[in-house]
């Protein structure tokens, strides 16, 4: 019964964005204006951002037009599926489903989050990657296979795709390195 109410709270909670995105009156603010621009123009870099959001707005919009409703859906897609990769990661930390779909509805509900899934932004697509990328590190740990490095190299590449601050993962590597036994 928990689990169904967690999953049916945070399927509410998306709708309610798109309902939301649907019912405003804004307008795309600066960075994303400038990040729509720049998905005319794909490029392999940028005056301060990597490529890969100009590559998935460009893909984005490819497939469902350029109107601000599409443009705004783009951030809420994403933050779904990072609430999908959270609840992923959780369980391979093997915590029970619940604690993981509390996690998950936890990462929903902050406002940083909610806030920033109305606005397209660079940090939202580096979350995903930086997620799948710590998930792809347990997969080592237990399997240190050719497959696993490879997904993990993938899903942090991207994650440097997406943000230059990707390098923190480093960091977080070595400090897990340290204190990893």
């Amino acid at each position: 019964m928990i689990v169904k109410s967690f999953v049916f709270s945070i399927l509410f909670l998306t709708a309610l964005k798109i309902y939301a995105v649907f019912s405003t009156t804004f307008g795309l603010f600066g960075d994303e204006a400038q990040y729509w621009l720049w998905s005319q123009d794909l490029d392999f870099g940028y005056l301060s951002k990597p490529p890969l959001i100009a590559w998935i707005i460009r893909f984005h919009t490819s497939l469902f037009g350029d109107s601000f409703e599409s443009l705004k859906l783009l951030p809420i897609i994403f933050y779904f599926f990072t609430s999908v990769a959270i609840y992923s990661f959780c369980r391979k930390l093997e915590l029970q489903k619940s604690i993981s779909l509390i996690c998950t509805f936890s990462f929903l509900i902050m406002p940083a989050v909610s806030v920033s899934s109305f606005f397209i932004s660079t940090d939202v697509i580096l979350l995903l990657f930086w997620i799948l990328s710590m998930r792809a590190l347990l997969e080592i740990r237990q399997d240190p296979s050719l497959k696993n490095f490879l997904i993990f190299g993938i899903m942090l590449g991207l994650s440097f795709l997406a943000k230059y601050a990707a390098i923190y993962f480093f960091i977080s590597f070595v400090v897990l390195l340290c204190f990893d036994s």
